[in-house]
């Protein structure tokens, strides 16, 4: 399980990186994370495929959703009429 949050944890690292210079490496490190954390939820519960397939969409889904409506709560709107 160590090496599991090693490596996401370095994919992350990787990800603030490359958002500064490239958009396209950033969609390839999430797809990156989603394999890894694919087999991180194989390896480390043992549960079949799909969940984990599940587990795996989840988590790529709050990654990108989280941040945008973090965004949504503090950027300023267009103020009262």
């Amino acid at each position: 399980l160590v090496p599991v949050i090693y490596l996401l944890s370095f994919l992350f690292l990787i990800r603030l990186v490359a958002s500064y210079f490239d958009m396209q490496a950033n969609v390839a490190i999430l797809g990156l994370l989603a394999f890894f954390l694919f087999r991180a939820a194989r390896i480390v519960t043992s549960i079949k495929v799909m969940p984990a397939v599940a587990y795996a969409v989840l988590n790529i889904v709050l990654l990108v959703a989280l941040p945008l409506a973090l965004y949504m709560l503090v950027a300023p709107g267009p103020g009262p009429i």
